[in-house]
């Protein structure tokens, strides 16, 4: 068996540990060797690396992965291996769709060279990566055959977020707007928020460093700040209601406390936790009116990556926000459950502005009508084994 072993790589993701693979001045390595310990002396292993920055390098490992996929025989794998942070991870595959590359015909994997990481980690292969191991070719090959070797595939769901406005609506990134008229289409595979943690992203990315550990601090320092200095709006005050199927859900007024964060999660163990977050956490009451359906305690089922299903909490207040940057509490005081949802739409407000989080990209809406969550498809993702964590 062949295997074609892509790498897009962010050279600045992170503290730019992806410059180090853009020094190694190699674009492909072929192994006449198996990773496996067959000696049949075909080129059973081939690496290929691109960097995402570079427009026409990019554009042309996309048409060489296409290619493969269009001319691939079942004794083939392919593995698309994004290096870089979670962004980087969902601007690939959002890519590859706008390729129109045959998904079903490849395994995708990360290499952990951003800050959060939250995607990786849920793969089993931790949350950052030795600069040790990319300090040379040779030390980075072993680790990209390791993968191989301890890998086993898995599925993980693909969401699309339709942010659908009007004529004066507007959603923007960091010193980047983009019209919104009729709607702006984003693919989710990790988590998302809206409230507090997208306004300290936000903040966050417009003061930004070369270091991931600067970036770190810099996180904590907004946090601080924001929280301190900062009157924010509770979701339920630019939140309407929640649509799936005939149900509209809202949050119960009875709630005085309200929310000032509202948590949207695929992926068990988001924020780098080594805990299930929602199966570990007790229902704290009735968050969700009416309690029905998706809002019903009785029907949720364990957090899974690939059973279609999003699992919604909500963070009730700025404490409970500080409280969460903590991983050793684990008692999870800070977060409500409030459903576990397929296919929804959020239904905003009029006249609000709102920060929304998606897989560690920050945007800012203004004058949204809805955001509407639907899943779009699975992909095969490469993980570690349980037993060679």
């Amino acid at each position: 068996m062949g295997h074609s072993f892509f790498i897009f790589f962010n050279p600045t993701s992170g503290d730019r540990q992806g410059r180090r693979l853009e020094k190694f001045g190699v674009e492909s390595i072929i192994l006449k060797q198996s990773v496996n310990g067959d000696e049949s002396g075909q080129a059973a292993f081939e690496l290929h690396m691109h960097n995402v920055l570079d427009t026409h390098d990019y554009e042309r490992g996309m048409e060489h992965v296409k290619f493969l996929c269009m001319d691939a025989d079942e004794d083939r794998d392919i593995v698309i291996c994004s290096a870089g942070g979670d962004g980087t991870f969902v601007a690939l595959v959002k890519n590859m769709l706008r390729y129109e590359i045959n998904l079903s015909k490849l395994v995708f994997t990360a290499i952990p060279f951003g800050t959060g990481n939250d995607l990786c980690q849920a793969f089993k292969w931790g949350r950052y990566m030795s600069r040790h191991t990319t300090r040379h070719l040779e030390s980075f090959m072993k680790e990209i055959i390791l993968r191989f070797n301890l890998g086993e595939v898995d599925l993980l769901d693909i969401w699309k977020i339709d942010v659908i406005g009007g004529d004066e609506s507007t959603i923007s990134m960091v010193n980047k707007q983009l019209d919104v008229s009729h709607s702006k289409t984003l693919i989710m595979t990790n988590y998302m928020t809206f409230g507090l943690q997208g306004v300290v992203g936000f903040a966050l990315e417009q003061n930004r460093h070369k270091s991931r550990f600067c970036n770190i601090l810099e996180y904590m320092k907004q946090c601080v700040k924001i929280i301190f200095k900062q009157d924010l709006e509770k979701v339920c005050d630019y939140v309407s209601y929640i649509n799936e199927n005939e149900n509209k859900y809202s949050f119960n007024p009875a709630k005085k406390k309200g929310c000032v964060e509202l948590i949207i999660q695929n992926n068990k163990g988001i924020w780098g936790r080594q805990v299930n977050l929602w199966d570990k956490l007790k229902n704290s009451g009735t968050n969700f009116i009416p309690v029905n359906g998706a809002a019903d305690p009785n029907a949720w089922t364990p957090s899974q990556m690939n059973d279609g299903l999003l699992e919604m909490f909500a963070i009730a207040s700025k404490k409970d926000y500080l409280l969460k940057q903590f991983p050793f509490i684990i008692k999870h005081t800070h977060l409500d459950k409030l459903g576990q949802f397929k296919n929804f739409r959020i239904k905003f407000k009029p006249f609000h502005k709102v920060h929304m989080m998606i897989d560690g990209e920050f945007f800012q809406l203004e004058n949204i009508q809805e955001v509407q969550v639907n899943h779009l498809t699975k992909i095969k993702i490469l993980k570690r084994r349980e037993e060679d964590k």
